[in-house]
């Protein structure tokens, strides 16, 4: 039989819940008063009216043996050993005591027999169910604070105010508890969502004997949290076979129980008029919610173009050292030229220090760094009258590639730059790196001993000084070696609303104005391509010629 907890989540209210709870005693033991009645009958058990006679009392005995009950949601019925113990006077400490020892002097007798309940608010708690045990070894001992735990409830916390001196309201329950009860360390322990909790109870005491805690099972245990989610164990029988619960007495009495759900169903036009409902509230949350995003698209103003770019250092190859980590600087061109940037100036970072692995004989840093910047390009008034003119200012990616030994030795590895791509999208590219050196060799002997080597102090100088304000830049005699490369990633958003225009432009014949700025990078982008395909070409030109004076020769 399985005993297995379900889970269910209902919009109505938990209070509509009704179960129906159906208990019968069947073991052997009630073939006993069947003998007795039938040597008090004697002779006459041959005859048709002492059979109808046995069967009466037979009926009678199972109708005491055999209970059917329908239990409300938090709805309290009182055992036999609760109706004896609260219906005497005494001092009872506590609202829920006094409650019920009120309750029970009015009742004139109970309604039920052998089920009752266990409300929310009571101090049961089931500790086989919230005991786990660690093995499965049956002489295992839960510790005293499992069982302490065990017995704590997740009842909801009171949020009532009080006033004071009639000036301010503070709640009643402190959030700062100096001197904190057993109840409430109990209670603490864990941080748990608060639920309500109903059990239904089975008293299988004898009915000669005084009811006990121990006599008294669980049925069924029914939790609510905050979420409306309905925790029951175990669940309606359906047309399942009914539930066996089995005493722990000497007698080993065995009983059957079946769960049925008696609450009341909705007829065919209250569904429908709650599903309206439900359409018509979450209609308006939709309606609230869009009034509160908008429906237009966020725009830069008029002439204002913004420029989103998402970055990503991938991965630095054949470095001479280990221990690698990257020092980036996102150039933002002045204010002087249109240039502006949301967090202002420069932006920079370093990625994590990464060691290197082998990979197709290449030593190779993986760092999946990744970084953003956000800038803004407004046409500076001087350049106003110039109409269309070309953006010659565009933001650049500087990059510096260090090492990092075990021993503390730091070591410049590379420099590499390239401007931002001016067209959206996203663009990968491996770039080259080189690296300062000394006129002589004591400069490789530090590198290699103690570290340290020819670095530069400005990372603009790999591309134009931010300082150089001349026509022509010379860098004749500065000495530099190839080292290793480096792979970036760049994704590429621009946005304006010149974008906009333009179909109407084409259409008019007239001349897009900001694709006509970007013009001087596209053609350098263009150029590039160029160059790079005549330097596949010309590889490929070298490679067949070598092939071709191999062939003569032999």
């Amino acid at each position: 039989m399985d005993f297995g907890t379900v889970f269910y989540r209902s919009k109505d209210s938990i209070k509509n819940l009704k179960i129906g709870v159906h208990l019968k005693k069947v073991t052997s033991s009630s073939i006993v008063p069947q003998a007795v009645i039938e040597q008090k009958v004697g002779s006459k058990s041959s005859t048709s009216s002492g059979m109808h006679e046995i069967r009466r009392q037979q009926e009678m005995l199972s109708q005491r043996e055999e209970e059917n009950f329908t239990f409300h949601w938090q709805q309290k019925f009182y055992s036999q050993r609760e109706f004896d113990m609260y219906k005497h006077d005494r001092d009872w400490d506590g609202v829920i005591e006094r409650k019920y020892h009120s309750d029970v002097v009015n009742l004139s007798e109970r309604p039920n027999r052998r089920l009752f309940t266990y409300v929310n608010h009571d101090k049961f708690t089931n500790q086989k169910e919230n005991l786990q045990y660690v093995t499965t070894s049956p002489n295992e001992v839960p510790t005293p604070l499992a069982v302490k735990v065990a017995n704590v409830r997740r009842r909801r916390t009171a949020t009532s105010s009080r006033l004071i001196d009639g000036e301010g309201i503070t709640p009643k329950v402190n959030i700062v508890d100096q001197k904190p009860s057993t109840e409430s360390r109990r209670r603490n322990h864990v941080i748990v969502t608060p639920e309500q909790t109903f059990y239904i109870m089975a008293d299988l005491s004898e009915k000669d004997k005084e009811p006990t805690e121990d006599d008294e099972y669980v049925l069924c245990t029914i939790k609510v949290d905050a979420n409306g989610v309905i925790t029951m164990k175990p669940n309606f029988n359906q047309a399942q076979k009914p539930y066996k619960i089995e005493t722990d007495r000497l007698g080993k009495e065995v009983y059957l129980y079946t769960l049925q759900n008696c609450s009341n169903t909705m007829n065919h036009g209250e569904k429908n008029r709650e599903e309206k409902m439900y359409k018509e509230l979450y209609s308006r949350h939709s309606q609230y919610l869009s009034s509160l995003v908008g429906t237009e698209f966020e725009l830069p103003p008029l002439g204002v173009t913004r420029l989103v770019m998402y970055g990503e250092i991938v991965s630095a190859r054949n470095f001479d050292y280990d221990g690698l980590f990257v020092r980036y600087i996102v150039h933002v061109p002045s204010r002087e030229q249109g240039w502006n940037s949301v967090s202002g100036g420069s932006l920079a970072g370093v990625t994590q220090t990464c060691i290197t692995k082998v990979e197709n004989r290449d030593n190779v840093a993986y760092f999946s760094f990744p970084f953003e910047a956000e800038m803004f390009y407004k046409k500076p008034v001087a350049d106003e009258e110039d109409g269309d003119r070309i953006i010659n200012s565009w933001p650049k990616l500087f990059f510096e590639v260090c090492s990092l030994d075990s021993w503390s030795r730091f070591r410049p590895e590379g420099y590499c730059a390239i401007t931002i791509p001016n067209t959206p999208g996203e663009h990968v590219m491996e770039l080259n790196c080189w690296r300062p050196v000394g006129p002589s060799i004591v400069s490789n002997l530090r590198r290699f001993f103690i570290g340290g080597a020819p670095e530069l102090d400005d990372l603009t100088y790999t591309h134009i000084p931010s300082n150089f304000q001349g026509s022509r830049l010379s860098r004749f005699g500065f000495k530099t070696e190839t080292s290793g490369s480096l792979k970036v990633k760049v994704n590429v958003l621009l946005q304006s609303q010149e974008f906009c225009f333009s179909k109407t432009a084409k259409r008019a014949g007239k001349k897009d104005a900001l694709m006509t700025q970007l013009g001087s990078t596209v053609d350098y982008t263009q150029i590039r391509a160029v160059i790079d395909a005549f330097s596949k070409a010309h590889e490929r030109m070298k490679t067949a010629r070598e092939n071709a004076l191999m062939n003569l020769k032999e």
